[in-house]
């Protein structure tokens, strides 16, 4: 049985939208985030998900919660398994 990664980063933040980087902090959806994380969920509704790992920082969290919308996406595993060493990765 192949195993397939998809990687999509948490959607777009007020800070983002300001210029800030927020880092370790948890950050918050902008109106824009939101809307580019049920555009998320749209793209991958039929992709056959099986689990979702996001890391535990809000916009992360937030962005998934918002992606899988009531329906779970369809996705065998039940809610999101947060992981803090699921996180931003910096060069």
């Amino acid at each position: 049985m192949a195993v397939q990664l998809i990687y999509e980063t948490h959607s777009t933040t007020r800070d983002n939208e300001a210029g800030i980087a927020t880092g370790w902090l948890p950050g918050e959806l902008s109106e824009a985030g939101v809307q580019n994380a049920a555009d998320l969920g749209e793209r991958r509704r039929d992709d056959g998900i099986d689990v979702i790992y996001a890391s535990d920082l809000q916009r992360a969290v937030q962005s998934t919660q918002i992606a899988l919308g009531p329906d779970g996406l369809g996705c065998a595993a039940a809610g999101i398994a947060r992981s803090p060493t699921v996180c931003c990765m910096h060069p």
